[in-house]
């Protein structure tokens, strides 16, 4: 009674205080603003919201993580003083995979082509069809129109804000009051599973999950056609994020909501209950096709590819002694690349939504705990929890269903986030409604301290929490200050006037998760992004031949796979998803490159079977440390500077030749004959069992001429000469088409890998394209779905007010 009555008095004396008329005036035009336009306040609000916690945008940095290249060969003697080095944000994806691919699309659509294809990484391969390029997503279009570097942090902004409005508006769709709705979207809008993966397409995808959660509820409770295609819209939304994988974890988890609601809608009829749920799955299904611009060149890709049956990081849920870093995410520190000992990545504990909003979601789950919704949520957060750490059934889901067993358990922590999130935002509006007495906020919150406490102790106990003793003390100090300011926040909820104690848990939840502030780092714009060395400018004049990497047994020493990509440098190596099962085949078996099934990591000292498959395809440059030997004695130094050594390999084939005779071979033979260096692909090609061999008696080994028309068109001008075989340095796909001197002609599989076609004496002119049908038959399925969302939508706008339900 005490506190309450301090609490009383502050607050009579805060309502005996005057403003000055101006600043009153203008309040009070601000709350009759909010009151009369309440999305569109909530949606300047998270927008500001983000804005500020990116504050260093608006003094010119530029969000980045090319840093961590400055400790690569060529970019290493460029490296500014003081400039880090360690990534904070996962393990460097974003400068040696994300970035480039959102430099090359862009450069694609700034030049006036469709970002169609990958002519740099791989030998060649789809940039629509790889997903993570997410160049069909709306927010990325930003990045067509304004400068990249800007555009990238602007893009990863704008996602923060996306997300915290998505769950402002489920928290209020579920009933919670303005002021709950405005601590749900902060909480979720700045937890880790988002800021941590904030320039990853994994990011933009769960800054769709409120929203998708938000459709499915609004289409079970009230089903109307104008529902139905928001649901679908926004599933497409999410698709063309560019993160297919939780995409489908998100719709699955989306529909174990529908399932839970109607378990326990218990007036419903059975009948009934499968219609809703069949209305949901159909906007699911509506959504994948209006998505299937990128939906259907990715499965074409995805069909004969490597990750169609392997990720190296799937079915490896996380252990149970992991569940500490819900409240104690800093206890091995914020600076490590290797994260937690034990765990994949160190964006494994990625899970944190604030020690204050967990006490929030627990008062607000036990208050609401009637409610079907919050049952509902709190059913597939729990379900999520289940399969991260591996509890049956749900191990046995991820671990034995395609594609659930591709999945990276260890991601799925956004429904858990998003589900606290709603839970302190009704804890919010319930307290503000009927306070909490002192006794039970005390109950409540020396409950989850001593839950901690013994889940800390129970794995220090065991062995597993053994982090270094002043990281222990940082954490659970830090643990503590805001276990006590969560308890301030229950106390003073119902109290205070509302205004002021919803501004007051605004303030301890978002300094709760400002943890995670500096995760992503922000530099001025001079640093932020790699310069143009000499090596990099040297080899982007001689770009007509393909460059290579000497970096044996280092991961990503020398020029990482993809950062030549920007400066459009051809390359064998790669790091994109998903990789074309043939050509992982033929750089692990023929050209001895190592690393995870779907990128290299390591490229060794090119030697017998090795060099000649990289001669075969036109690797003529090769990056070496500066004063390090030449790869091979027969090479010799074209470029020597601080940043780096070029050497080239003068027998290095041209892109495209003719040789004098092809011996038809099966693919496991033709494989076999590479990987033992037993062929000289300047006089004889490897074709397909079912072609006719040929045999040139009076033809030898012809360059041809090759022109770059687009990124995905080629023109090979072929001197004359008796018959043979044209081979074309670049990676097959069935998706290659031919016309020589204008006749179509079929292109066929050469030297397992390359492509090549049969050629009669003579010169010729062969025109090779790539044939993208299921772009363009997607994106016609596309038009059409969406065009039939909008006429569906409009149509219910028609409808007599009894006819808007289904």
């Amino acid at each position: 009674m005490r506190f309450g009555n301090a609490l009383r008095a502050v607050d009579m004396a805060a309502g005996r205080y005057r403003y000055g008329p101006r600043v009153r005036e203008l309040l009070l035009r601000l709350r009759a603003f909010g009151a009369r336009h309440e999305l569109l306040s909530a949606a300047v609000f998270f927008t500001v919201l983000a804005c500020a916690w990116s504050w260093p945008m608006f003094k010119g940095d530029q969000l980045t993580q090319d840093y961590v290249l400055y400790r690569s060969v060529p970019w290493h003697a460029a490296r500014p003083e003081g400039s880090p080095v360690t990534p904070r944000s996962t393990d460097g994806d974003v400068a040696t995979q994300l970035y480039p691919l959102f430099r090359v699309a862009r450069a694609q659509v700034r030049n006036g082509r469709l970002p169609l294809w990958d002519p740099y990484i791989y030998g060649g391969m789809t940039l629509v069809g790889d997903m993570q390029s997410a160049v069909l997503w709306p927010l990325t279009w930003l990045g067509w129109l304004l400068p990249a570097g800007f555009a990238w942090g602007l893009i990863s902004t704008l996602k923060l804000a996306v997300a915290g409005f998505g769950a402002f508006l489920l928290a209020r769709e579920l009933g919670v009051r303005r002021g709950g709705c405005l601590v749900a979207g902060a909480v979720y809008g700045l937890s880790a599973p988002l800021v941590m993966w904030l320039q990853w397409p994994l990011g933009s995808v769960e800054a769709m999950l409120p929203w998708l959660v938000l459709a499915a509820h609004r289409l079970y409770v009230q089903p109307s056609p104008r529902r139905f295609a928001a649901a679908a819209a926004v599933f497409a939304v999410s698709v063309a994020g560019g993160h297919p994988e939780s995409a489908a974890v998100n719709a699955a988890f989306a529909t174990l909501y529908v399932l839970a609601l109607a378990a326990m809608r218990h007036g419903a009829v059975v009948r009934r209950r499968a219609r809703l749920l069949g209305l949901w799955l159909g906007g699911l299904v509506a959504g994948a096709l209006a998505a299937a611009a990128v939906a259907l060149p990715f499965f074409e890709a995805l069909r004969d590819s490597v990750s169609a049956t392997s990720h190296v990081q799937a079915g490896q849920h996380v252990p149970a002694w992991a569940s500490i870093l819900y409240a104690l995410p800093n206890v091995y520190g914020l600076d490590r690349l290797s994260g937690v000992p034990g765990l994949t990545t160190y964006s494994s504990f990625a899970v944190y939504f604030g020690v204050a909003a967990m006490l929030l979601a627990l008062v607000g789950g036990w208050r609401a705990r009637r409610l079907a919704p919050a049952r509902a949520l709190a059913i597939v957060a729990g379900l999520a929890l289940m399969a991260r750490f591996g509890v049956p059934p749900m191990n046995w889901l991820f671990h034995s269903v395609w594609p659930f067993k591709l999945v990276v358990i260890g991601r799925m922590y956004a429904i858990v986030a998003l589900a606290g999130a709603v839970g302190a935002g009704a804890a919010v509006s319930s307290l503000a409604r009927r306070a909490m007495p002192v006794r039970a906020a005390l109950i409540w919150t020396a409950g989850l301290g001593a839950l901690v406490s013994f889940v800390a102790l129970l794995d220090r106990s065991s062995g597993n929490l053994n982090p270094a003793r002043h990281h222990l003390i940082v954490a659970a100090g830090r643990f503590a200050l805001f276990l006590v300011l969560g308890a301030l926040c229950l106390l003073v909820l119902g109290r205070l006037r509302r205004t002021a104690a919803v501004v007051l848990v605004l303030v301890v939840c978002v300094a709760d998760l400002a943890l995670f502030q500096p995760y992503n780092v922000w530099l001025p714009s001079s640093s932020a992004h790699l310069p143009t060395t000499g090596a990099v400018r040297f080899l982007a004049e001689h770009r007509a031949s393909r460059t290579s990497s000497v970096s044996p047994g280092v991961i990503n020493d020398v020029l990482p796979p993809n950062t030549g990509a920007p400066t459009r440098l051809e390359t064998v190596m790669g790091y994109d998803l998903p990789q074309a099962d043939r050509w992982a085949t033929f750089a692990t078996r023929v050209l001895g490159q190592r690393g995870f099934a779907e990128h290299v990591n390591t490229t060794p000292v090119p030697a017998g079977a090795g060099l000649r498959g990289l001669r075969l395809f036109n690797t003529r440059y090769y990056v070496t440390a500066p004063g390090a030997p030449p790869p091979d004695p027969a090479f010799r130094p074209v470029y020597r500077g601080t940043d780096a050594t070029v050497w080239q390999d003068p027998a290095a084939l041209p892109r495209a030749f003719v040789v004098p005779s092809a011996r038809p071979l099966g693919t496991g033979a033709a494989l076999a004959v590479l990987a033992a260096g037993r062929l000289d692909p300047s006089r004889l090609a490897l074709i397909p069992a079912q072609e006719n061999a040929v045999t040139g008696t009076h033809s030898t080994f012809r360059a041809a001429s090759m022109h770059e028309l687009a990124p995905d068109r080629l023109r090979v001008d072929v001197p004359a000469g008796g018959r043979g075989w044209l081979v074309v340095g670049n990676a097959y796909f069935p998706s290659w088409r031919a016309k020589v001197d204008g006749r179509e002609v079929p292109v066929r599989r050469t030297d397992y890998a390359a492509i090549g076609l049969p050629l009669a004496a003579g010169s010729h002119t062969v025109e090779l394209s790539v044939r993208h049908a299921s772009f363009w038959i997607g994106a016609a399925v596309s038009a059409f779905t969406l065009a039939a969302l909008a006429a569906t939508a409009l149509l219910s706008d028609r409808l007599a007010p009894g006819d808007r339900r289904w």
